[in-house]
């Protein structure tokens, strides 16, 4: 699952050491190896070591996609 591409996908973030960050939904806009930028009325930018996401009805847990998109293909 940390090989997939997220960028253009919805998702939700169902964990967070951030409570204002919890619930959200929004289309995955970009991502880099630590941020994911997710728009959500407004673009906001999410650390990945902090949450954990709901995308395709599978959960994704943010510190095994801290890479850059790139660098998980290789990974697979």
């Amino acid at each position: 699952m940390i090989w997939m591409n997220i960028i253009g996908k919805e998702v939700e973030i169902i964990d967070s050491s951030n409570s204002l960050l919890l619930g959200r939904k929004g289309i995955v806009l970009d991502e880099t190896k630590n941020i994911i930028k997710i728009f959500d009325k407004k673009e906001i930018m999410v650390p990945k070591d902090t949450v954990n996401l709901l995308v395709d009805r599978k959960i994704v847990y943010g510190k095994e996609i801290r890479f850059r998109p790139i660098d998980r293909i290789s990974r697979r």
